[in-house]
């Protein structure tokens, strides 16, 4: 099976309206200098998490109260990373080529699983596995359009890493996030984008103030923006950098589905995504998603969007977790 190079596949299935001026080595070595990016603090834990609430309120990039919450997180044991020094070793984080890696097999599973919308609506399983059967096999495969397209997953997901691969932050970030997601919306011919994603799109005012965010919807419980947010775990995937990590997953997953049960998708795939990065066992990634979500919600209630509208549909997310 041919696995399409990031470059060639943004390049040739998912060409943005519009995107953002970049070339893949100034990507690439812009990566390079977020892994290679030196946490600012020291070993103990104590003083990190202090250092963090510091910074966070300094650039009011999260609310205050996040921020507390998020310095008793790390100072508690309910912090995976139980060694101090985790990230002073300069371990946990992966190479660029499995960054790479990460992005172009998220967009060759989205092909397969698409099959040009012939498999996406496919309940069956059985069925999937002997119509591949049929094909030959992962072998006989050659990814590439037109049997084989990425679908509207995969160009959100792109624009996602756009938005991301700019170095911007807070409110830009987010503005640059809304513009790539409206921009994005001009390459969905054959791709099948869903009701909500649609939308939600529609109602993003890019460059306006708060132009990123679109009005509650009782109805956004799809999984299109958990679709989209494997980057910014991959962005973000230090545990000092989780405020930052929960702003961007909530707030780019309601630029289309403002209703939790939408958008915490968005942010589990992050979160789950930087806890890849950083080595940490899947097993225990569904707990700790379930930790984090206390701190969602302390993010949600201090930005001030729907709050009650949140509030009441808040406690599914996690209740099907539990179960």
């Amino acid at each position: 099976m041919e696995l399409i190079h990031l470059k060639n596949l943004s390049n040739t299935t998912s060409k943005l309206n519009d995107p953002a001026p970049s070339s893949s080595a100034v990507n690439k070595e812009m990566l390079e200098n977020i892994l290679d990016e030196e946490p600012p603090f020291s070993p103990e834990e104590r003083r990190i998490s202090n250092m963090v609430v510091e910074q966070a309120i300094q650039t009011d990039v999260v609310p205050s109260s996040l921020d507390v919450a998020h310095s008793e997180y790390l100072q508690s044991s309910r912090c995976l990373s139980f060694d101090p020094t985790f990230f002073t070793k300069g371990i946990g984080v992966p190479s660029v080529e499995a960054y790479e890696a990460a992005m172009v097999l998220s967009g060759v599973g989205d092909a397969l699983g698409y099959r040009a919308g012939l498999w996406e609506y496919c309940t069956s399983g059985p069925q999937i596995h002997a119509e591949l059967a049929e094909l030959g096999g992962l072998e006989a495969i050659t990814l590439k359009p037109p049997e084989w397209p990425v679908s509207d997953d995969t160009i959100l997901h792109l624009a996602t890493a756009e938005g991301l691969a700019t170095g911007l932050e807070g409110d830009p970030l987010l503005q640059e996030l809304a513009r790539c997601y409206v921009a994005a919306m001009g390459d969905m011919e054959g791709r099948k984008p869903g009701p909500t994603s649609i939308l939600g799109t529609s109602q993003l005012r890019p460059g306006e103030p708060e132009g990123y965010r679109i009005p509650f919807n009782p109805t956004g419980t799809g999984c299109g923006a958990a679709m989209r947010s494997l980057a910014i775990g991959l962005r973000y995937p230090h545990a000092w950098e989780l405020p930052t990590l929960i702003r961007v997953s909530i707030e780019s997953g309601r630029m289309t589905h403002h209703h939790p049960t939408g958008y915490l998708g968005a942010l589990a795939v992050a979160l789950f995504g930087a806890l890849g990065a950083r080595g940490e066992p899947p097993e225990l990634w569904g707990a700790e998603l379930l930790r984090v979500l206390p701190l969602a919600w302390d993010y949600v209630e201090g930005a001030g969007m729907a709050v009650e509208e949140n509030a009441a549909a808040w406690s599914f997310f996690g209740d099907a977790w539990h179960r």
